[in-house]
């Protein structure tokens, strides 16, 4: 069943979208279209919404929905890059554990399971504190905490397939290990993950 019929029978997946479409839409064309200066400070503080300021201001007289508009580019950008070293990562280190099996894989899930256990919001204040809090930074130490999740479903999904018929006829025709994992293995593994 494709997306679109699935979002045509429910409603729900309908407003979901519309609301992440808004959010990216927003995102976007926000510094652009937002009606101040987010950083701008004024005597009008603590208004409610209005028609000059449609989420009202906060207790230093600046704009909200400004606020709102220029934050969203930031938070988006640190969510996509952060969420796509995150999965780089965790690909890499989960294909390398569930093909090389032994020592290896061992090795691998208990550091795996090291960064599990560590307070992800915890690492990034440390982190910030001791580095300051540059944009890149808080990209890397966001990708660097949230891999383990997908490690551990891509080495799942690498042992699963790992013994399938299309594998060792591979193995049989004399692929590379580089050439059976690139192109026998995480293709059919990636929907899963993904």
């Amino acid at each position: 069943m494709s997306l679109w019929r699935r979002l045509r029978r429910r409603p729900l997946g309908r407003l979901g979208l519309a609301g992440a479409v808004l959010f990216v839409a927003g995102a976007v064309v926000g510094p652009w279209v937002a009606p101040f200066d987010p950083l701008a400070l004024s005597q009008a503080t603590l208004l409610p919404p209005g028609l000059l300021h449609w989420l009202g201001t906060d207790d230093l007289g600046r704009d909200v929905l400004s606020g709102v508009l220029h934050g969203a580019r930031v938070s988006l950008i640190v969510g996509l890059l952060s969420a796509a070293g995150a999965v780089l990562i965790g690909l890499a280190v989960g294909a390398v554990a569930g093909y090389a099996g032994g020592a290896v894989d061992e090795a691998l899930m208990r550091v795996t399971e090291w960064v599990l256990v560590v307070p992800q919001f915890l690492v990034v204040l440390v982190v910030a504190a001791i580095f300051g809090s540059d944009l890149r930074l808080v990209i890397v130490v966001l990708a660097a905490v949230a891999w383990p999740t997908t490690a551990r479903l891509t080495r799942a999904q690498f042992l699963a397939l790992g013994g399938r018929e299309f594998v060792v006829a591979a193995r049989g025709l004399g692929a590379s290990d580089a050439r059976i994992v690139l192109r026998q293995i995480l293709p059919n593994a990636l929907p899963p993950i993904v």
